[in-house]
């Protein structure tokens, strides 16, 4: 289990109310966390409507605060960092309403 980090619970508490003002504003969906996941490396962030998860919002580095777009529901997409919540956009320059967007 990682120690508790008060810069890195904030940030992420920035990071998902972003996130949910923006898939709010699409799909009234909103975002909370769902677990640890992969080694306890990655915090999942999952996409509720109406009290029903939908799908996989992001994943965030526990030791970094990199932003992934979800390959699958349990791991992330490595080859392409989408943001950090240390950034001065909090991991959102890159976010649809789903997620982090694709690179390209």
């Amino acid at each position: 289990m990682t120690e508790y980090n008060p810069i890195f619970d904030t940030a992420l508490s920035v990071y998902i109310r972003k996130a949910t003002d923006i898939a709010w504003k699409k799909k009234k969906a909103v975002c909370l966390v769902r677990d640890y996941l992969v080694n306890k490396k990655f915090l999942r962030l999952d996409l509720y409507e109406d009290g029903y998860r939908f799908g996989i919002h992001s994943f965030v580095e526990l030791s970094t605060g990199n932003v992934y777009k979800a390959k699958t529901a349990k791991s992330p997409e490595k080859k392409y960092i989408r943001g950090n919540i240390y950034d001065e956009w909090n991991g959102c320059k890159n976010m649809g309403s789903y997620g982090p967007v694709y690179s390209r």
